[in-house]
């Protein structure tokens, strides 16, 4: 019964933790983040990604850490999206 409420009301929650967050509440700005990129939407990681930078400029400790991790995941996803550009394909001997 529980999750049926949190879905029920998800809109209204992100509509209250968004306002928080843009007003510069850290905790809001982590959570809201972590929300907005674990989502699949590039939209969505991408905002997810730029409450995370504002919370870290504040130099809270643990949004900088959240920040870090962000940015190595997302480095290691283009990594892994690059493909041989130079027209030769790869050897699956």
């Amino acid at each position: 019964m529980a999750v049926a409420t949190i879905d029920k009301n998800r809109p209204i929650a992100m509509q209250y933790l968004r306002l928080s967050a843009d007003n510069g509440n850290i905790p809001a700005q982590l959570r809201l983040a972590q929300l907005l990129f674990s989502q699949p939407n590039p939209k969505e990681r991408e905002e997810g990604l730029t409450y995370i930078q504002r919370a870290a400029a504040t130099g809270d400790p643990q949004a900088v850490s959240l920040l870090h991790q962000a940015q190595a995941l997302l480095a290691q996803q283009a990594q892994a999206q690059q493909t041989p550009t130079d027209g030769v394909a790869p050897n699956n001997m």
